[in-house]
């Protein structure tokens, strides 16, 4: 068991190498500054005579801008995608051509846009599933017992023989169901907007999750006053068992 659960550790940490956010990856729908350094055929950093045209093309073939200039700023020139020029998410291709006294260059490259904002790595996936696994199974195993433990009185004739005190362990087994339903739906939400990129999914487990989340303390105090009220009863029916009282 040990080895397994060092080959685990060891595997994890394996594919989290490189789990590093890219210097050309974007966050969707928000402002990007493509800048493209310029050096002349004497190695010397273009002038203000020189002229460098983008092209951008979304990564559902839509032509996004079309041989704009750029703007000249001493070492490099820049481009700025508005927020509506960067709603599509994946791979944009990219070209720069530049014409001017020191001579003439063209240099293409590939950007890429997601949700977040970042290149998740295989070993960060791993990780979100790892924890989704481990949460639901929390979550069943949680229910299944709240569902198998008994938590009622024993009566005999109408008279307390004992409390059972299972039944806040029944209750606190039903609270943590809840909790995992939460966390389970954070780790979906999640995944689907970083790894899968679905938008109907992404924004069906986020509504779900904010749901939850929001009722996350109502059903807290829920939780404490059933427990309240389940413990008032018991101290009450003690009371009446001494007294060899029945309950009415």
């Amino acid at each position: 068991m040990k080895k397994y659960i060092l080959a685990l550790v060891f595997l994890i940490a394996i594919l989290s190498v490189g789990a590093v956010e890219s210097s050309f990856t974007y966050k969707q729908k928000e402002r990007i500054d493509l800048i493209i350094p310029c050096i002349s055929d004497d190695y010397s950093f273009c002038d203000s005579a020189t002229n460098c045209t983008i092209t951008v093309v979304s990564p559902d073939s839509t032509l996004v801008i079309d041989g704009q200039n750029m703007t000249y700023s001493v070492n490099y020139f820049n481009y700025t995608l508005e927020r509506n020029e960067t709603v599509w998410v994946g791979e944009y291709a990219t070209s720069v051509s530049c014409c001017g006294t020191a001579g003439n260059g063209f240099t293409s490259f590939n950007f890429k846009v997601t949700p977040s904002g970042t290149d998740l790595s295989t070993g960060q996936s791993f990780i979100y599933i790892f924890f989704l696994m481990v949460s639901i199974i929390l979550m069943v195993l949680c229910i299944a017992g709240s569902a198998k433990i008994n938590g009622q009185n024993e009566f005999h004739m109408g008279q307390l023989v004992s409390v059972n005190f299972n039944k806040y362990i029944k209750i606190g087994l039903g609270f943590l169901a809840y909790l995992f339903l939460v966390i389970t739906f954070h780790l979906l939400w999640q995944i689907s907007s970083k790894f899968l990129w679905l938008d109907i999914a992404t924004g069906l487990f986020e509504n779900i999750y904010l749901a939850l989340w929001i009722l996350l303390l109502p059903v807290f105090i829920a939780f404490v006053a059933v427990s309240i009220i389940r413990w008032t009863i018991d101290l009450r029916l003690e009371k009446l068992a001494k007294r060899n009282l029945k309950q009415r």
